[in-house]
């Protein structure tokens, strides 16, 4: 009986740990990008599975931040090497394959890097990457770091009656919500200003 069980729960449990285990995607394709921080052009190749063809180009990548990205898979492998020096098995360099929790792979080379700044900024990326999949079991697929949003402000007024006196920005707008019901009483082509007051940068208010 406790064999009995334990099958049932292995039969449960392990379509969810594939799943996971594939980065979210069940069939492990992923989003993923490549990066050059060396202080020199490297080229991207992958080992293909074809006997006529054991290699094939996936990208250009210029000194000190080239970048390039596509959609990989969980298992395909890569490797980098200097322009036109990629048929000189002594001169394939960091051979690599695509893992679930990663989607940011770098080619670095300690002996001529790129940029103070390049390297920084991509190590602090990768750090930032790497937590936030641990932590949330999925990929951080946006820009790094993502700029705060911005409202177009298109005034600026002082409010002197306010106990509060502070700035007020406001966004006029004469958009609508659409009626989709035949009956509704809003008139065809009607208008209705919305105001939106900025007291501060995290708080606003909104009147219709």
């Amino acid at each position: 009986q406790i064999s009995s069980i334990t099958s049932m729960t292995l039969l449960f449990v392990l379509p969810f740990l594939i799943y996971a285990s594939l980065a979210v995607n069940p069939d492990g394709a992923m989003l993923t990008r490549f990066r050059n921080i060396a202080n020199y052009d490297v080229v991207l190749w992958w080992i293909t599975p074809y006997k006529d063809e054991d290699i094939r180009f996936f990208g250009h990548l210029t000194r000190n931040g080239g970048m390039t990205s596509f959609t990989s898979y969980v298992g395909h492998e890569f490797f980098w090497a200097r322009p036109r020096q990629e048929h000189e098995r002594g001169k394939r360099r960091q051979f690599f394959k695509v893992v679930p929790d990663k989607i940011l792979y770098v080619h670095m080379d300690n002996n001529d890097p790129g940029s103070d700044d390049v390297v920084a900024q991509t190590q602090e990326e990768l750090q930032f990457l790497h937590e936030y999949y641990h932590t949330y079991r999925r990929h951080w697929l946006s820009s790094y770091e993502r700029p705060p949003p911005q409202l177009p402000f298109i005034d600026l007024m002082q409010n002197d009656d306010s106990a509060m006196k502070t700035n007020y920005k406001w966004v006029e707008s004469d958009s609508y919500f659409w009626t989709c019901s035949p009956s509704s009483s809003q008139q065809k082509g009607a208008k209705k200003k919305h105001e939106i007051c900025v007291v501060t940068s995290r708080a606003f208010f909104l009147w219709w």
